[in-house]
């Protein structure tokens, strides 16, 4: 998931990767990472998002780098995950770095 976060990771792929069945993936995911892989990985992307988006890339070349279809599909997603658009939140982030003389 880290090094290919524009893969379309399923379960039963990444179980396969662990050589586990599914069941039995999850769960051992969930009791060592806390959350369920699903999970991880969306949050694992919003998190590349979010360095993408501080450099400079584009919304669309940023939804293409990690796994989502469109822009429209990663601006739904950011706005599930961090409460806002992409764009806002970039726009939050230099408000705030401005603010802090950073």
């Amino acid at each position: 998931m880290h090094d290919a976060p524009q893969t379309a990771w399923s379960l039963e792929a990444l179980a396969a990767k662990a050589g586990m069945s599914r069941a039995r993936f999850a769960a051992a995911f969930k009791d060592a990472v806390g959350v369920t892989p699903g999970d991880y990985l969306a949050d694992w992307r919003m998190n590349v998002s979010c360095t993408l988006l501080k450099q400079g890339r584009p919304v669309a070349v940023v939804a293409d780098r990690v796994g989502y279809g469109s822009p429209n599909a990663l601006a739904r997603a950011f706005r599930a995950r961090m409460g806002c658009a992409p764009r806002d939140w970039l726009a939050q982030q230099r408000g705030d770095a401005a603010l802090s003389g950073s």
